[in-house]
């Protein structure tokens, strides 16, 4: 994937444009993506037209994101956090008191707000190396608009 900015002829950063070429690599949902025909085998006309297809090869898409929980009760180990929870958090203890309650579980506390698991749930955990890890109880899914294409944004 390569980030293309088109802000309505907004003025942005020369390496956040059309003719830029900053890729990074994402885990597509079953491992389906947008591809040009003119790409080689398994082209699929830019995901059926959701994009449009580029000269030079690949698609130019359209995406939008949307944010979800990943875990509605604690984890029943830290390795399961470990293993779906990608994304940072703050420590719970820069903010007020009261504003977190405290679940625990086999090696994993939950920080919760009005005691709720939502995608601002705080976790708690501690790798091999004796390092406490934060992490938000969030997963975001980059979508291509008018299609079914999907990547986890981590």
């Amino acid at each position: 994937v390569s980030l293309v900015y088109d802000v309505n002829g907004a003025s942005l950063h020369p390496n956040a444009n059309l003719e830029s070429r900053n890729y990074f690599k994402v885990f597509w949902k079953d491992g389906m993506y947008p591809k040009n025909d003119a790409d080689g085998d398994g082209g699929n006309s830019c995901g059926n037209g959701a994009c449009s297809p580029l000269e030079e090869g690949g698609c130019l898409c359209g995406t939008s994101t949307s944010e979800g929980k990943v875990f509605s009760k604690i984890p029943q180990s830290s390795e399961e956090v470990f293993s779906q929870l990608y994304i940072g958090a703050y420590d719970p203890s820069a903010y007020d008191e009261g504003t977190y309650t405290i679940e625990e579980g086999d090696g994993v506390k939950a920080y919760l707000v009005n005691n709720e698991y939502t995608p601002d749930t705080v976790f708690e955990v501690v790798d091999d190396y004796g390092k406490v890890r934060l992490f938000k109880n969030s997963k975001e899914l980059v979508t291509i608009d008018g299609s079914s294409f999907s990547f986890r944004n981590t």
